[in-house]
């Protein structure tokens, strides 16, 4: 496990791992746009009204909720193997102690930069290679499926999965990037938020009462991103479906 959780980074200095992860998507991304005949037309910002983003940013609050509770319900449900439970709980003391320890850089880079950066790579450069060859629905569900899978911890790969099918649907809606941008800043943005939280270094998963109140307050966040994606999608035209 300690292996695993160094070579996710989770060692060292912050501000080298913030250093580190910036250089390599800018050298991804510069790749990226000096292969393509595109160029910078790879990463378009997409027509953004002020209207659309707040509903936008309302939905992804919806949708963490209801990501967290449903990810933290299939945990309960599908027993996971020891070595599994004992790496999750490793690397979940390592990253709260990082971001407590090191909020500033926690922010920069996890807040600010990741999300940029990761959206510039899945929903702009893997995003036009896919749909270039195997069109737009198809790269909406690979771009999706492999940001989730790189997140590696099972309980990440479900939010990853929802955050990134979520993006992909604003990267077609919209079509450019300035949306989902916002949406992960915003998502991982509350992530570290939560982490500050006094109890939640106490919580223990297992113990988690899904009493009325939960269920109803999932059951509300579902309501309400449904509801918001429905206007959204009667406000925004889909482009190259």
């Amino acid at each position: 496990a300690e292996v695993i959780t160094r070579a996710a980074g989770l060692g060292g200095s912050a501000w080298s791992q913030v250093l580190t992860h910036g250089l390599a998507s800018a050298l991804v991304l510069s790749w990226g746009v000096h292969r393509s005949r595109a160029g910078l037309a790879l990463f378009p910002l997409g027509s953004n009204r002020l209207g659309d983003l707040a509903l936008m940013l309302l939905s992804t609050a919806c949708l963490l909720v209801a990501t967290l509770g449903l990810a933290q319900l299939l945990l309960s449900w599908i027993p996971l193997p020891t070595f599994l439970e004992e790496l999750m709980q490793e690397v979940g003391e390592l990253f709260m102690t990082w971001v407590r320890e090191e909020t500033f850089a926690a922010v920069v880079g996890l807040v600010i930069l990741g999300p940029i950066a990761e959206e510039l790579v899945f929903r702009g450069l893997l995003w036009n290679g896919y749909a270039g060859r195997y069109g737009v629905r198809r790269a909406w569900i690979l771009t999706s499926v492999i940001f989730s899978l790189v997140h590696v911890i099972p309980s990440q790969v479900v939010a990853a999965l929802c955050l990134g099918l979520f993006a992909g649907w604003l990267r077609i809606r919209t079509g450019g990037l300035l949306a989902p941008i916002l949406m992960h800043i915003l998502w991982n943005g509350a992530v570290v938020a939560v982490l500050f939280s006094e109890d939640i270094a106490e919580m223990d998963p297992e113990t988690l009462a899904w009493d009325t109140a939960t269920v109803a307050t999932l059951a509300l966040a579902l309501v309400g991103f449904l509801a918001t994606v429905r206007l959204l999608s009667r406000r925004l035209r889909p482009a190259g479906l």
